[in-house]
C-alpha cells in the first residue's frame, strides 16, 4: 500500500529505501505496480496560502545540481511530468517518444499538444509539431487575422521598439524578408549584399532576382532597373513605356513616355516622327467640341519658340490625322523668309 508520513515530526531514512520489491539503488525506489506508487498531500500543512516552491523541494546539501529525473524505460513510453488544477486546465511537460523524442509543452495530451516543440535538432515550434525553421509559428484564424506584435510598453522619451535582421558578418549573405502568398508569386524585400548592399524590393525568392525597385547607397531609386543613374531612374517596363498616366478605369493613357523619350499626351500611342503627340482622343477624326489640343497661357506673354540650326527649318506642321504632313508654316533660316506649305507647294 501507501506509505503515509505524519508532519508532526521528522522522519530520516539512512541509505537505499526500496517498496514495491525493488533493490533500491538510488536513495528511494517505489514502486506502486498497477496502483499510484507515489502522493505529496500537502493541503493540511499549507491550508488556506499558496504552496510554492521553497515548500516541496529536492536538495542536493553538497556542491552537486538538484535535479528531478523523469525516465521511461520502456521502448515506446513518453517521459511527461503533468501541472493542473482541480476542474481546471492540465498541463503537460514531457518528450514524445513517438515524435521523434520532441520536447512538447501543451494544455492537451502529449502527442497532440503544440503551443511550444523543440526538436532534438533545436527547432522551436508555435502551433506546430514540426517546425522547419528555427522558429516556426503557426494559428489557424478562419476569416480573421494572425499577428505578430513585439511592443514595448513604456511610453516615455526614447523609449523605441525595433525589429533587427541582421547577417553574421561582412562577408555573409543577403539579408531579407521573403513574402508568399502560397500562389504564383513571391516577393521579397532586402539588401542584395552581391550588388554592392542596394536595396530591393522585387518577385521572387532572394534580392536581385528582379528589378521592379532599387535603392542605391547613394540614394538614388531605380525603377525596372537594377543600376539608377539618378536620383530617379525609370526604364521601360513590360507594357513598352516607362512611364504611364492612365484614366482611371481604362487602359488608355493621359499621358505617357515611351523607350525612346517621345511623349503621347491623350493618344494610345507615341508619334512615329515627332517626339510629342497630343490628342483629344477621338482617333483620326476631328472632335468639333474640343479643338484645343495646345494652349499656352502666361501672365505678361505667352508664346511658343520654335529653335533650329542655322541649315534647318523651323516650321508647324498639320495633317489630316496621321504622320503625313498636308501643311506646314515654316520659317527658312538661312533666306529669312516665313513660308506657308500646302501639299508640298511653298
Amino acid at each position: 500500500g501507501l506509505w503515509a508520513f505524519s508532519n508532526s515530526g521528522t522522519t530520516t531514512f539512512t541509505g537505499g529505501i526500496s517498496t514495491g520489491g525493488l533493490a533500491s539503488s538510488n536513495g528511494l525506489t517505489i514502486s506502486g505496480g498497477s496502483m499510484q506508487p507515489f502522493q505529496l498531500d500537502v493541503s493540511s500543512a499549507n491550508s488556506g496560502t499558496e504552496v510554492d516552491g521553497t515548500t516541496q523541494r529536492i536538495i542536493n546539501t553538497g556542491t552537486g545540481d538538484a535535479a528531478l529525473y523523469v525516465v521511461a524505460e520502456g521502448g515506446s513510453a513518453d517521459a511527461v511530468v503533468r501541472l493542473g488544477v482541480a476542474n481546471g486546465a492540465n498541463w503537460r511537460i514531457g518528450v514524445d517518444n513517438d515524435d521523434s523524442d520532441t520536447l512538447k509543452i501543451g494544455n492537451s495530451t502529449l502527442s497532440s499538444a503544440q503551443d511550444l516543440v523543440i526538436t532534438t535538432g533545436g527547432n522551436v515550434g508555435i502551433g506546430t509539431t514540426s517546425p522547419s525553421a528555427i522558429l516556426a509559428v503557426e494559428k489557424s484564424t478562419s476569416g480573421g487575422t494572425t499577428d505578430f506584435i513585439f511592443k514595448n510598453s513604456a511610453n516615455t522619451t526614447n523609449s523605441h521598439s525595433s525589429l533587427t535582421i541582421q547577417a553574421g558578418g561582412p562577408s555573409a549573405g543577403d539579408v531579407y524578408t521573403f513574402y508568399d502568398s502560397q500562389r504564383a508569386t513571391t516577393w521579397v524585400s532586402g539588401i542584395d549584399i552581391s550588388d554592392s548592399s542596394k536595396f530591393k524590393i522585387n518577385t521572387g525568392s532572394s534580392p536581385g532576382a528582379g528589378s521592379e525597385f532599387v535603392i542605391d547607397t547613394s540614394g538614388n531609386v531605380g525603377i525596372a532597373t537594377t543600376s539608377p543613374t539618378a536620383l530617379l531612374s525609370v526604364e521601360m517596363g513590360a507594357s513598352g513605356f516607362p512611364f504611364w498616366i492612365g484614366d482611371s478605369g481604362t487602359t488608355s493613357p493621359a499621358l505617357m513616355v515611351d523607350g525612346a523619350g517621345k511623349i503621347a499626351i491623350g493618344a494610345a500611342t507615341t508619334s512615329s516622327s515627332a517626339l510629342v503627340r497630343i490628342s483629344d482622343g477621338a482617333g483620326d477624326g476631328v472632335n468639333a467640341a474640343g479643338l484645343t489640343q495646345l494652349f499656352v497661357e502666361g501672365s505678361t506673354h505667352a508664346g511658343i519658340t520654335i529653335a533650329g540650326g542655322q541649315t534647318s527649318l523651323g516650321f508647324l506642321a498639320f495633317s489630316a490625322g496621321n504622320d503625313a504632313t498636308e501643311g506646314a508654316i515654316s520659317y527658312d533660316w538661312n533666306q529669312r523668309k516665313m513660308k506657308f506649305i500646302a501639299a508640298g507647294n511653298a
